[in-house]
């Protein structure tokens, strides 16, 4: 799930989860105000999309054309931008970064076409089983009471990623 961070306004920065649903907002005051009704010519909203071909989370930014939006430094002219991670947009005087990084969770496997082996053991993943997708190289590892294939390493199978890490690995304060 991506992120949108902000200044906290005292030298620090603060994540917020942009959930999936509707359209989101990122209004005048500097917050991102959510699901959005109507959006005026100032207005900044991101969306998000799944890419037909990888099935990843892409996101699009329409700005209207009083918003001043800039991404990385260009002005946005035709008020759509496709949006990538670490993007920094400028619009409404506030400046924000999209951070498309998650966080590693368990939850329930969802079995595809292809299907997919634990990239720690070699099984079989099975639809419903407890387990973690990393959120960098993507690959699935166990994580049920019997098999924690995911939380038995220090990094992920696949890429290295640290499993115990429960906080974003890259923030805008790394800048």
């Amino acid at each position: 799930m991506a992120s949108l961070w902000q200044n906290d306004g005292r030298d620090g920065w603060t994540a917020r989860a942009l959930e999936p649903g509707d359209w989101f907002e990122l209004g005048r005051s500097g917050e991102a105000v959510g699901r959005v009704g109507v959006a005026g010519r100032g207005a900044v909203v991101l969306t998000r999309y799944r890419d037909e071909v990888t099935g990843r989370e892409r996101w699009v930014m329409l700005a209207g054309a009083r918003a001043g939006a800039r991404v990385n430094g260009q002005c946005v002219q035709t008020g759509v931008r496709a949006l990538r991670d670490r993007d920094v947009i400028e619009a409404n005087g506030e400046t924000w970064f999209l951070s498309t990084e998650r966080l590693p969770a368990t939850e329930p496997y969802t079995a595809t076409a292809s299907g997919a082996t634990c990239r720690r053991c070699g099984l079989s993943m099975e639809s419903g089983q407890a387990a973690v997708r990393c959120p960098r190289c993507e690959s699935w590892h166990h994580e049920m009471n019997d098999r924690r294939c995911w939380t038995s390493l220090t990094g992920c199978a696949g890429c290295g990623r640290q499993t115990s890490s429960e906080s974003y690995v890259w923030t805008p304060a790394l800048l």
